[in-house]
């Protein structure tokens, strides 16, 4: 669906290291270190950049780099950062060598962010208002930013 309204070709599984700048690595290609506050973390699937402040503070992922499910490659560029979590967001199509292509450039920012908040049952609960009428996903696609293409 976000493909279909935004034109960006994530999975659900795409979403989470966009969000958190947090990703899992199974097995590091190569990790090369410049200097005391910059990591680069060679993956399979891309890489990821880390940065820290200080020496005594934790590492934090400030840019990861990925292939999606169709082969596309993007890069999330994470900044201004609190709690440890970032709330702005850069995501970018790449190349093959790495470079920003034009396919797209997403800008996220969040606001109101809350961890380990308790959630009730009602924020799980999607009301539809009755005016609702439904559509495929074919026909979300058509009219979103994909559909004059």
């Amino acid at each position: 669906m976000l493909e279909a309204t935004a034109g960006v070709p994530f999975a659900a599984a795409d979403l989470l290291p966009i969000l958190t700048g947090c990703t899992s690595v199974d097995a590091p290609a190569e990790v090369r270190g410049f200097g005391d506050r910059w990591n680069v973390v060679a993956t399979t699937e891309g890489g990821l950049y880390l940065q820290r402040e200080k020496t005594t503070e934790p590492w934090r992922i400030v840019a990861n780099e990925r292939r999606a499910a169709d082969g596309a490659r993007w890069r999330a560029e994470s900044s201004e950062f609190q709690d440890g979590l970032p709330t702005s967001i850069r995501v970018t199509s790449l190349d093959e060598d790495g470079g920003v292509r034009q396919a797209f450039d997403l800008r996220l920012v969040l606001s109101q962010v809350e961890i380990n908040t308790p959630l009730g049952a009602p924020v799980f609960t999607v009301q539809i208002p009755a005016s609702a009428t439904p559509i495929t996903l074919d026909e979300l696609r058509a009219s979103g930013p994909l559909g004059s293409r």
